[in-house]
C-alpha cells in the first residue's frame, strides 16, 4: 500500500469538508473580515485537488506552476 497516497487523499477530503462546513456557517461571520478566509479555504481545496488529479491521473510530474501561484495567493491573503 502506498501510505503517502492515502494521506494525500485524506488531506484533500479534509480540506473539502472544512470548506463545506465553512460555507454552511457563513451566515455567522458574513459581516466580519473573516468572510474572505472562506474563499481561501475553497481555493486551497480546489488547488490541491487539481494538483492531485494532474499527478495521479494524467501522470504530470511537475505541477510547480500550480503551487507557485498557490503560494502567491495564500501569502497575499494572510498578509492583508
Amino acid at each position: 500500500m502506498n501510505y503517502l497516497l492515502e494521506l494525500q487523499e485524506f488531506v484533500i477530503i479534509f480540506q473539502i469538508i472544512t470548506a463545506i462546513i465553512g460555507s454552511i456557517f457563513f451566515f455567522k461571520y458574513k459581516n466580519a473580515t473573516l468572510k474572505y478566509f472562506l474563499i481561501v479555504l475553497w481555493y486551497i481545496a480546489i488547488n490541491d485537488f487539481t494538483g492531485f488529479i494532474l499527478k495521479s491521473q494524467f501522470n504530470i510530474d511537475s505541477v510547480t506552476i500550480l503551487y507557485n501561484i498557490y503560494y502567491l495567493i495564500v501569502f497575499n491573503c494572510y498578509m492583508s
